[in-house]
């Protein structure tokens, strides 16, 4: 037999094997527990086949994602693609463009936030997640938002709060072709509402204080600062006076965190620039009625939980982290009443309304069960807030769930 065909065979005789042996660790040692310690998530469960998954295609889709989060030693083969990511760094300040499975708006890590797929760049030991400028899965925002102004009384005011993220103030200027501008994407949405809805520029006031900690470094949210300077905005929009950041009693960890894009990358460079975080009390009396994703309910007196600051998620200091459902009621008996479907950037956002309103519900859509335009009529809510960070606009899959809380369970 010619050599060739020789090296040919054991070729083929040892990629079968290998995949033999693969196959085999798989079934005997695979990740039985449903839960990634490294990426600080739930991984996919094993869907199930019926002839309409089948038909559309969804359930390969569907298991392949199983079967890659499930794979035998994927958290050292993570490990090792992090070591070659980070000798990847292309330019003498370290920058490197990180891809992993995961973005940070959907999924069940400890303050629920991992998902889907996303693109960090990490610069000077900061993270930063990218913005794709896209009229089409932008478009699912917007109808979701024109849905509620279609369909809630006239009498309702709408607002609507889509918060920039870092990259848009911080990533040096070398580098902003590496992502999209989300100043482009914002008005071009806000510019598709319907005139009922009331557009907030929190964009103009994070710029003009951008040197000021609003952002974390290692996390994708804004800090108790950020959401501080939104709320300015929006107290600017109402035509009401915020109160004055002196006035809040400043509450902060004793201890530095990694955050969420810390936890999707791994990036070494991101423990060089660990975050401090801290929240502002509102020193008011109130019920924070807790409603979680199995309608089970618990009440509480403050809408801070300091334990989270002993704990890797910290950001679950703001309201307890991602609830299904809330409803705060204060003693300002003669204010308003607001209704918020928010992703968790309005965790650190909403404590600042308290003295502003009387009741304040709070619908998260990745988990909450009641239908919103029937709690609003119910309730006699007076107004509605949408509070999402921009990347929600890359999203579709979260602007339908939006929009689902508006048309589910319609009769209940």
């Amino acid at each position: 037999m010619h050599r060739n065909n020789i090296y040919k065979i054991i070729n083929v005789a040892a990629f079968i094997g290998v995949i033999f042996v693969f196959f085999i660790l798989n079934l005997l040692f695979s990740n039985k527990s449903g839960i990634s310690e490294r990426e600080k998530r739930e991984l996919a469960s094993m869907p199930n086949l019926t002839v309409k998954s089948y038909i559309n295609g969804s359930f390969f889709k569907d298991y392949e994602t199983y079967f890659a989060d499930r794979f035998v030693f994927r958290d050292s083969f993570i490990h090792i693609s992090d070591i070659f990511m980070s000798l990847k760094g292309y330019a003498s300040d370290g920058v490197e463009i990180v891809k992993t499975n995961a973005n940070l708006i959907n999924g069940s890590s400890e303050t629920n936030e991992v998902s889907n797929a996303g693109q960090f760049i990490i610069v000077n030991n900061t993270g930063f997640e990218t913005f794709t400028y896209n009229e089409y899965f932008m478009s699912f925002y917007i109808n979701a938002i024109n849905y509620y102004a279609d369909n809630l009384s006239k009498d309702i005011k709408i607002y609507s709060i889509l918060a920039p993220t870092s990259i848009e103030f911080n990533l040096p200027e070398k580098y902003t072709s590496l992502t999209e501008s989300q100043k482009k994407g914002i008005d071009y949405v806000n510019d598709k509402f319907r005139d009922n809805v009331n557009s907030v520029d929190v964009y103009s006031n994070l710029e003009t204080n951008k040197d000021e900690y609003l952002y974390f470094k290692t996390d994708h949210h804004w800090t108790a600062l950020g959401a501080y300077r939104a709320y300015e905005a929006f107290m600017l929009e109402k035509g009401e006076k915020p109160a004055a950041i002196d006035s809040y009693e400043r509450i902060e960890s004793n201890t530095e965190y990694l955050g969420s894009i810390y936890g999707i990358t791994s990036n070494k460079k991101l423990e060089n620039n660990k975050d401090i975080i801290w929240y502002y009390n509102i020193n008011e009396p109130l019920t924070y009625e807790v409603h979680d994703k199995n309608n089970e309910v618990t009440y509480d007196e403050s809408v801070f939980y300091p334990r989270y600051f002993n704990r890797e998620g910290k950001y679950a200091v703001f309201m307890g982290g991602d609830v299904a459902y809330a409803k705060i009621t204060t003693k300002n008996t003669d204010k308003k009443k607001i209704m918020i479907i928010k992703d968790s950037y309005a965790n650190a956002f909403i404590p600042f309304l308290i003295p502003h309103y009387c009741e304040i519900y709070v619908a998260d859509p990745r988990s909450c069960q009641y239908n919103i335009i029937n709690t609003i009529e119910q309730n006699n809510i007076d107004e509605l807030l949408f509070v999402d960070y921009t990347m929600t606009l890359n999203l579709p899959e979260f602007s339908e769930m939006i929009k689902n809380l508006a048309i589910q369970n319609p009769n209940e």
